[in-house]
Formats: structure tokens, C-alpha cells, sequence
């Protein structure tokens, strides 16, 4: 009779503890239009989409990684570092052990600089000049302009593509990796560097 109750019990409290490995944070803040935004974390995604707007909507969704010496991290502790100097907005989770999935709309005015040490980098409508660079992952990049003033596409160990662009582009291929570069009469410069992993850029 005990038995019957208690494998439904304990499959609940297992579901429960899973369910608790999970944090969302969710900030919105203004910005002015000459400023440039860069996000720097060590694992996990980022998806970015521009807009036509004036403010940064960022939504984080934290999972821990892995059970380290000293127990389980205490995610709904973590905060989301915010930091400004000059015309700079600086966005960053320096949390190893914990796999971050970042959802962040931003103005299309705005420069983009983004660093992530493993995981993928979405981009979507990407309309201002841009600075990727990622450690072990791929980068898809929708580029809401029709031309660049110039592309550097490199990566390490995989592959780099540029589609639909109208200008000169040159591309090279080495044993492992491959570079990509593009000139244009665009306004706009981007720039992408991978040590393993895939780079697409599409308009």
C-alpha cells in the first residue's frame, strides 16, 4: 500500500527539483540613439532581433550547468551586471556554472558587440555595424541591409558564407577553416570571428 504511493510522490518531488533549476530575469531600460551595446557571457545562447524603438528588452533564462564543489548555485541570486561609460552600454553574467539563454530586443540605431566564450549566436534584422566574437559555436546572422561597407567573416575550424551582397567578396579556405571577406557601398561594418564553429551571414 505504501508503494503505491510512494513512486507518484517521489517522481513529483524529482519534478520539482528539476523545476527549481531554472531563473528568469527580465530588464528593460532606455537608451539614447548614439550609444553602442555590448553583451559578454561565458556559455549558453544569444538572440538578438532589432527594432524601431528606444529601449533595450533583455530576458535571461539561467540553468545550472553542473552541481559544483560546493553545492547547487543559487540562480535566483544572480544578477544581470549593468554597466555605462561614455556612449557604452555593458551587459554581462560571469557565471560559469550556469547555462544562460539570452533573448534581447534593441533599438536597429544602436552598434552591437557581443562575446561569447561557448554556445550560438542568433541575429536577426541586423541594421548597424557589428563585432561577434565566439569561442566554440556557430554564428547565423539576417542582415536587414542590403550592403556593407565591409564584411570579415573568420573562423578557425568550420565553415563561413555570405549570401545575397551585390559587391566584391573573396573568400579562402584552409585545411580546417575559412575566411570571408567583402567590400561594399554600404555605411555600415561587420565583423565576425569564430575559433570553432560556423559562420552564415544572409540578407
Amino acid at each position: 500500500m505504501h508503494k503505491l504511493y510512494w513512486l507518484p510522490l517521489s517522481l513529483s518531488v524529482m519534478w520539482q527539483a528539476q523545476a527549481t533549476q531554472t531563473h528568469t530575469i527580465s530588464e528593460q531600460f532606455p537608451i539614447a540613439s548614439n550609444q553602442s551595446l555590448e553583451i559578454s557571457f561565458p556559455v549558453g545562447k544569444l538572440n538578438v532581433e532589432t527594432y524601431q524603438g528606444d529601449s533595450i528588452q533583455v530576458n535571461i533564462e539561467l540553468r545550472e550547468k553542473e552541481e559544483g564543489w560546493f553545492g547547487k548555485t543559487d540562480l535566483s541570486a544572480i544578477r544581470l551586471e549593468r554597466q555605462q561609460q561614455n556612449q557604452e552600454i555593458y551587459l554581462t553574467i560571469d557565471e560559469e556554472t550556469v547555462e544562460q539563454t539570452w533573448h534581447v530586443k534593441m533599438p536597429a540605431s544602436l552598434l552591437l558587440e557581443a562575446e561569447l566564450g561557448v554556445g550560438n549566436i542568433n541575429i536577426d534584422a541586423l541594421a548597424n555595424s557589428a563585432e561577434i566574437e565566439v569561442g566554440v559555436g556557430n554564428v547565423k546572422i539576417q542582415s536587414g541591409l542590403k550592403d556593407y561597407q565591409s564584411v570579415e567573416l573568420e573562423s578557425g575550424v568550420g565553415k563561413t558564407k555570405l549570401k545575397n551582397f551585390s559587391g566584391k567578396s573573396n573568400h579562402e579556405k584552409s585545411m580546417v577553416g575559412s575566411t570571408t571577406k567583402y567590400r561594399g557601398h554600404g555605411k555600415y561594418q561587420l565583423e565576425v570571428d569564430v575559433g570553432v564553429g560556423n559562420i552564415k551571414v544572409t540578407h
